[in-house]
């Protein structure tokens, strides 16, 4: 019996094998023969345990407790169990070579599943020429053959001895120039330990995939190899997404696997995530899986209904709010866009005006209003030209990139922004600060937030919107530092649940109104007490 563990998905199409598996290599294996999935998208690497030194050995021990009589590494599946993380360097995770790992026990005869001549014979395997110009290479048993032997297909070719142990043997078919000559390629690979199959790195997957090949059909087994399918995916993207939901880099790689603050692509790659801005908590946080898991299977509905969890979680989302900040309701949301939506409404509320200042190259939603303020020309090349005429622009205070530069900068900038409030005779309801734009590692000019603060506040609210942890941890301590005490209504709109729950909050003194009174002072434009919009 064979078994494929994961490999059911329509991420692969096996090849039916002809036969029974292994029985023309390896006879006489009675029990299940188990093909494993080392692979990204592997359920068994979860909550990093791909990460341990030991990970394949484990998965293999857990497959022969199960009652295996064989483990099948396939050929030509990216390992994620190889991959490497902070490294500039990818690791080789591509196995040139389908390797088989034999529960404990006595001695087996391994069968040649090819005809040819003997051409090489070591203490660990022998080498086989096929008609043509192709190899079969044995390694892991130890042959009695000599070099010019004749062997048809069920040939003993060599014994695997006898181990209280698993014990690995592996298969490859190679083409003969890959592999005969003191330059030849295969010298450029990493030699294996005995049995096992050896490995090269993504970038070179195109070319080995060519010296060799699938051994799976003659071994009776599934073909499953794996190739990169960024460029058909990124192709099929662009048939069914709109132009206007972008994507990162011109040949993106395709990502299927996240944890902690790294990504993992499809060819076991892994990379350090400074782009994302949905995790705060890292990818595949164990904790919040499991909680997602135990609720979607009791409830998953409204807020309109009444249940516990709602409140429960309202509750304690309230309890980590600075203590006296008068911050005792939320408003809950399902996206940033919407967040940033209700806080600019909450704004105009609360102030009775309408005018914005949004800092340039700011992304702020896809909501009409989000998108009134967003203005980025990466997102909509003609993002200035196009604000409504109560969004006005001023720049963002890059002292080493921007308008302005260097230490004096910082009131420059600030001097520009008042410009604009005398000439405009801006009554505020909020001004827009994303930090550092797009750009959350930009240093802080100190003096400017005080500056506007000085000249602005306590007469518009401030609307700090991040799409990023760290950038509102930033904003935050930017004006705290500013302005001592926050004396005007801030508010913290956030498009990610999984972000620590004091980013959503108003960091203000002002009172809050019931939650029944709410609708009624947004529809009357007469409240100056701020909800936190939260998602």
């Amino acid at each position: 019996m064979l078994a494929l563990l994961r490999f059911e998905s329509a991420h692969f199409a096996p090849q039916a094998a002809a036969g029974d598996p292994l029985a023309t290599f390896l006879p006489g294996l009675s029990g299940e023969i188990v093909v494993l999935d080392p692979g990204v998208e592997s359920e068994y690497l979860d909550a990093g345990r791909w990460l341990e030194d030991s990970a394949e050995e484990r998965l293999i021990a857990d497959a022969f407790s199960s009652g295996a009589d064989a483990v099948v590494m396939p050929y030509g599946v990216y390992r994620m169990t190889r991959t490497a993380v902070d490294t500039a360097d990818a690791a080789a995770t591509w196995p040139i070579a389908s390797e088989i790992w034999v529960a404990p026990g006595e001695a087996r005869t391994v069968l040649s599943p090819v005809a040819g001549e003997i051409v090489m014979v070591t203490e660990r395997g022998l080498l086989i020429q096929l008609d043509g110009t192709c190899l079969f290479t044995l390694d892991g048993a130890s042959s009695e053959l000599v070099v010019g032997d004749r062997v048809t297909v069920g040939t003993e070719l060599a014994t695997l001895a006898e181990s209280a142990a698993a014990r690995p043997v592996s298969a490859m078919l190679i083409r003969e120039d890959a592999l005969v000559g003191t330059d030849s390629p295969i010298f450029s690979v990493e030699p294996a330990a005995a049995g096992r199959a050896q490995l090269v790195t993504p970038e070179r997957v195109p070319a080995w995939s060519r010296f060799t090949h699938d051994p799976a059909s003659i071994l009776g087994l599934p073909q499953l190899a794996e190739r990169d399918e960024a460029a058909e995916e990124l192709s099929r993207r662009e048939q069914i997404f709109a132009s206007a939901q972008e994507r990162y880099y011109d040949r993106p790689m395709q990502i299927e696997r996240g944890w902690r603050h790294h990504l993992v692509d499809t060819t076991g790659r892994s990379y350090i995530d400074m782009v994302n801005n949905v995790t705060g908590l890292g990818h595949g946080h164990p904790g919040v899986a499991d909680a997602v898991n135990r609720q979607i299977r009791i409830l998953n509905t409204n807020s309109r209904f009444l249940y516990r969890e709602l409140a429960e979680y309202s509750e304690r989302l309230l309890a980590l709010l600075p203590a006296d900040s008068g911050l005792d309701t939320v408003l809950l949301v399902n996206s940033g866009s919407e967040a940033v939506d209700l806080a600019l409404r909450l704004a105009q509320a609360a102030t009775g005006r309408k005018t914005v200042v949004s800092l340039r190259e700011a992304y702020h939603g896809w909501t009409m209003a989000s998108d009134a303020v967003t203005t980025s020309a990466y997102d909509n090349p003609y993002a200035l030209e196009n604000r409504p005429d109560w969004v006005h622009v001023a720049d963002v205070p890059n002292q080493f990139r921007g308008t302005y530069r260097g230490e004096n900068a910082g009131a420059a900038y600030a001097a520009d922004l008042g410009a604009i409030s005398r000439s405009s005779r801006l009554k505020v309801a909020r001004l827009r600060a994303s930090s550092a734009s797009r750009c959350s590692a930009m240093p802080v000019v100190w003096c400017y937030p005080r500056a506007i603060w000085l000249m602005l506040m306590p007469e518009c609210a401030l609307l700090v919107d991040s799409a990023s942890l760290t950038r509102c941890r930033l904003a935050l301590a930017v004006w705290d530092r500013a302005s001592g005490a926050l004396n005007s209504p801030v508010l913290c709109p956030t498009s990610s649940p999984s972000r620590s729950p004091w980013v959503t909050a108003s960091r203000s003194a002002v009172s809050l109104p019931p939650r029944r009174s709410l609708t009624r002072s947004l529809r009357k434009g007469s409240s100056s007490r701020l909800p936190v919009a939260i998602r």
